[in-house]
């Protein structure tokens, strides 16, 4: 077994005082908001001023990261254990619908409460690699239909156990397949 001498434990409390501070002083950002004045709309910067002073006060503008996932990998791995989670925020069944795009690849829309419900429409778009099935997307999706909205989750090709159907894969940059669903929503839901 290893003892730790008066000195060790003075040496090794000194290098994670400096590290943790080092670790805190790398995680400050900065935020640039660009003012769009001259198109007659508030600015983005006295937006923030007023409604989140931190992310406009360089002083105050930082985030530290988790310490325990500190890696990319680790937090992904946190991801794909909450996506298993259930609870009473996250508990939602969808009513999906499957869309077939003109070069005969497959999206999935999930509508909750259903498809056939009234109201307003909110779409969500889960983000790169993510699917309805996340956990913050479950929660997001359940919170917005709570203020009457009927909410659809476009879920990529190939993500949120969508089939593969076509050789074309979800391209971030290719926004056909968001185009086509917006125009295909618009469609059968005219009101």
């Amino acid at each position: 077994m290893y003892e730790l001498s008066l000195t060790g434990a003075a040496v090794l409390g000194t290098a994670l005082y400096y590290g943790l501070k080092r670790y805190i002083s790398d995680c400050r950002v900065q935020i640039i908001a660009a003012d769009i004045e001259e198109l007659g709309i508030q600015s983005i910067r006295s937006i923030l001023n007023e409604h989140c002073p931190s992310l406009t006060n360089p002083s105050l503008a930082y985030m530290i990261p988790t310490p325990y996932l500190p890696a990319g990998i680790l937090q992904t791995a946190y991801c794909s254990i909450q996506t298993l989670k259930r609870d009473h925020l996250s508990d939602i069944t969808y009513d999906r619908e499957l869309m077939t795009m003109s070069d005969n690849g497959t999206i999935s829309l999930d509508w909750y409460p259903e498809r056939s419900t009234p109201g307003p429409i909110a779409i969500v778009m889960a983000g790169v690699g993510g699917s309805s099935y996340e956990y913050h997307i479950r929660c997001l999706v359940k919170t917005i239909s709570r203020s009457g909205y009927r909410v659809v989750v476009m879920n990529h090709r190939g993500l949120g156990r969508t089939p593969m159907t076509s050789h074309k894969m979800y391209n971030l940059r290719d926004t056909d397949d968001f185009r086509d669903t917006l125009q295909h929503i618009r469609d059968t839901n005219p009101q």
